[in-house]
């Protein structure tokens, strides 16, 4: 998927993303039971939403900003840490 202007690229640290839910067996790819073309136009549609959901501040909330903090102090804590002698 190609950079545009309209959708930059993020960088985004994946192990801030790991939660119990996300790592549960439910939710880790299987085969897909739609063809390749209708799963990939599905993804494409769902991609799009939550573009414009983002867009529309619908993830910003006090308790995202604050787990988002909360996660950055202890990555940079961690990363002082593996510095220090």
């Amino acid at each position: 998927m190609g950079q545009s202007e309209e959708h930059p690229a993020v960088l985004v640290d994946q192990s801030a993303l790991a939660s119990p839910l996300i790592d549960s067996p439910e939710m880790q790819p299987r085969e897909c039971p739609i063809p390749a073309e209708e799963a990939d136009e599905l993804r494409k549609e769902k991609l799009e939403a939550i573009r414009q959901a983002i867009a529309g501040g619908a993830y910003d909330s006090e308790e995202i900003l604050e787990r988002s903090l909360t996660l950055m102090l202890q990555k940079l804590e961690e990363s002082q840490d593996s510095t220090q002698p």
